[in-house]
């Protein structure tokens, strides 16, 4: 006799199934930005008294940062629900070569203190940001009954990788920040 075992993935709520930007999309990114750049942490990091930040033109086009064990490494002792984590990957998933489903936030966030911006890569990531520090945010996931959203990304001015994972909870039409954890690695 053969046995079969099946894996249910939890769905992604409507909203987070869609495949572009959407308006909660911009809210939760504009409030995890906002709370990393007000992390008095990040502050001492960059090296800036400025609670503003940049914003990179377009999300990562790798998803390496969203793997399972990679996320739980960097939030240790922190937790995040599974179901919110897969929901983060699934939304992000392009299908082929870790690559991500990319998109644009030129002209789309316009909070006074988030300047949308071309953000230095490789030699050059750790320049030009004139003390402000950056985030390269993926798409935000929701949880299932949308109480709850993720939101990570790439974080600097550094020249090594750092990465930023806000959780924010709903209060009615805004997302507030439920916690903040900024990993730098060597």
């Amino acid at each position: 006799m053969r046995c079969v075992w099946l894996t249910l993935l939890p769905l992604l709520s409507a909203r987070a199934a869609a495949q572009g930007l959407t308006s909660d999309d911009r809210k939760a990114i504009e409030s995890a930005a906002l709370a990393i750049a007000g992390d008095r942490d990040f502050r001492a990091m960059v090296g800036s008294s400025k609670p503003a930040i940049v914003l990179a033109e377009s999300s990562p086009s790798k998803m390496g940062f969203l793997r399972a064990e990679q996320m739980q490494s960097d939030l240790a002792p922190r937790r995040l629900d599974p179901a919110l984590a897969e929901a983060l990957w699934r939304r992000n998933y392009r299908g082929s070569n870790w690559d991500s489903r990319v998109v644009s936030f030129k002209g789309r966030i316009s909070h006074p203190r988030i300047q949308v911006a071309k953000v230095p890569m490789g030699r050059e990531r750790g320049t030009g940001m004139k003390g402000l520090g950056w985030f390269q945010p993926y798409l935000p996931a929701y949880s299932l009954d949308e109480r709850f959203a993720v939101v990570r990304g790439f974080v600097g001015p550094w020249a090594h990788t750092a990465s930023a994972t806000v959780l924010l909870r709903r209060d009615g039409a805004r997302w507030v920040p439920e916690w903040v954890r900024i990993v730098r690695y060597a």
